[in-house]
C-alpha cells in the first residue's frame, strides 16, 4: 500500500511543530521524516510525504528522497494542490492511502476511491502497529508580549518590507492568503 501524506498536517498532529527560529521548521519535519522512515520501515519507499514550499525554488530541490521516503515541496503554490494532483495521477488509487485532516484533501481521495485517513485515524493505525506518537519537548515559556522596545526594534528592521519590489513579485501568488 501506497502513503500520501499531507506532512505539515501530520507534523501538527504529531506535535512536532516547534516555535518559529531559525532552524526550527527543518528540524520538526527531520523529525516527522524519521518518525515516518520508523513506521514504515522496510517499505518506507511506498511514502510520499508533501511540505507546503512557498519559498525560493533555488533554495533547495521541490523533490528528495531521505532513506527511501521521497519528499514534495509545493513550491509556488500550497502543497494541497499539489496533493491532489498526485491523487488524480495515481495509478491504482484503491492501492493509496491519503493521510490529511484536511477535508478538502480527503474529499478528493474518496472521490478518486483512495483510503482517506485523517491524521488521528493514521496515528492510531501506527499505534495498533507498535509505532506510539512522538512527542516533541515543549517549547521554552515565552513571554506573554515582546517589549515596547522590542517591538520598535523590529518595525524599524522590517520597515521597508512592503516597498521591496521583488518581495511584492515573490508574494505575488499568495495574494488570495493575505
Amino acid at each position: 500500500m501506497r502513503f500520501l501524506i499531507d506532512g505539515y498536517n501530520l507534523m501538527h498532529a504529531l506535535g512536532l511543530a516547534r516555535p518559529r527560529g531559525p532552524g526550527q521548521l527543518a528540524r520538526s519535519r527531520a523529525d516527522l521524516i524519521d518518525w515516518l522512515v520508523k513506521i514504515h520501515a522496510p517499505d518506507a519507499d511506498s511514502v510520499d510525504v508533501v511540505f507546503d514550499g512557498r519559498i525560493n525554488p533555488g533554495q533547495f530541490d521541490s523533490d528528495q528522497n531521505d532513506r527511501g521516503i521521497h519528499i514534495s515541496f509545493s513550491v509556488g503554490r500550497i502543497a494541497d494542490d499539489l496533493i491532489e494532483e498526485m491523487i488524480e495521477r495515481e495509478r491504482d488509487p484503491r492501492r493509496m492511502t491519503v493521510v490529511s485532516s484536511d477535508r478538502r484533501i480527503r474529499d478528493s481521495a474518496r472521490h478518486r476511491d483512495c483510503i482517506a485517513w485523517s491524521c488521528d485515524e493514521y496515528l492510531d493505525w501506527s499505534a495498533n502497529r507498535g509505532h506510539e506518537a512522538t512527542k516533541s519537548t515543549p517549547p521554552a515559556d515565552k513571554p506573554e508580549s515582546a517589549s515596547s522596545a522590542e517591538r520598535e526594534h523590529w518595525k524599524k528592521e522590517f520597515a521597508d518590507l512592503d516597498a521591496d519590489p521583488k518581495l511584492r513579485e515573490f508574494n505575488k501568488p499568495f495574494e488570495d492568503f493575505y
